[in-house]
């Protein structure tokens, strides 16, 4: 399937061959050429000793260099047949496109998205979408287990880049002010572009962090029937779009949240996310939260200020 860009969206195709697949099976296919070797000389000189069945095979490999051409052809053929799973099984293709801005809502200039089908020829079951908030999460969105974790559950990938406020650097991360709408709206434009008409309607897994970790949890409660999973790293942001601020209904507050809180995090903090998840975890929901250490020891009275939970 090759990716056609529609109402500007730009597409490209990325295949990847791995070059230690093609030396380890070319490794392989001279190791079973001496081993013949080995096998020709015991049957036909009768050698008994190590030296004289490795004289017997370097012999016949003399012989057999006369036709050298012939012999990296076969070896180089055996090695590409044995090699192909593995590299079909990498290819994946990459499509770019951009939403532009409604004058009522508070975003900069246009909104930049990549998309990444990890493995174009299957039909997507979800999109697992990765919010751009520094290099680290960058890296994550190109991580290979990522990618391999997509490809085995048939997942696209997608990365927003920031796409800042009109008074100030950082995003509006309330989504009725143009980021939620540009989401929606940068997956209809993939799914015209890579023929991928699902992705229209997929189920979304949100990931972000810091102010886009508030984000993807308020990103629930705009889209509740699109949105299956929420992972928010260290969320927050400042007032009045605090985490602690954000009000669900019923059907957003039961999709299912996992919420990392770094133990030390003089930013986003701990007390704000831990409220977060307590509000909705008292009235049933099914989340978890995960406090991690970081930027040095536990605090003595840390898991003190945090109510067990009954």
């Amino acid at each position: 399937m090759l990716p056609v860009a529609l109402d500007g969206a730009k597409s490209t195709c990325k295949t990847a061959v791995p070059r230690f697949t093609l030396r380890f099976w070319t490794f392989t296919a001279f190791a079973l050429f001496w081993r013949l070797q080995l096998a020709t000389a015991v049957t036909s000189k009768g050698e008994t000793t190590v030296f004289d069945l490795a004289a017997a095979a370097w012999r016949r490999s003399i012989r057999l260099m006369r036709w050298k051409p012939i012999a990296y052809v076969i070896t180089f053929v055996a090695a590409l047949s044995l090699a192909r799973p593995t590299t079909l099984a990498v290819r994946e293709a990459v499509f770019e496109t951009s939403v532009a801005a409604h004058a009522d809502e508070d975003v900069a200039s246009d909104c930049r998205y990549e998309l990444t089908l990890p493995e174009p020829s299957r039909t997507i079951r979800a999109t697992w979408v990765i919010f751009e908030r520094g290099r680290d999460i960058g890296q994550i969105y190109r991580d290979a287990d990522v990618r391999a974790f997509a490809r085995r559950n048939h997942l696209a990938l997608l990365y927003p880049f920031h796409c800042a406020a009109k008074a100030y650097r950082d995003m509006d991360i309330d989504p009725l002010r143009g980021l939620g709408r540009g989401l929606v709206v940068a997956l209809q434009q993939f799914a015209a572009a890579s023929d991928h008409h699902e992705l229209a309607t997929s189920k979304l897994i949100l990931l972000g962090f810091s102010g886009t970790g508030s984000l993807v949890a308020r990103l629930a409660g705009y889209s509740p029937d699109r949105v299956s999973a929420v992972i928010a790293t260290d969320p927050g942001h400042f007032d009045p779009l605090g985490v602690d601020t954000i009000n669900l209904s019923t059907q957003a507050a039961a999709i299912p949240q996992l919420i990392l809180v770094g133990s030390a995090d003089a930013i986003s903090g701990t007390q704000r996310p831990y409220a977060y998840f307590r509000k909705y975890f008292d009235r049933g929901s099914s989340w978890t939260l995960s406090v991690f250490k970081t930027y040095g020891p536990f605090g003595e009275d840390f898991f003190k200020t945090f109510p067990p939970l009954s």
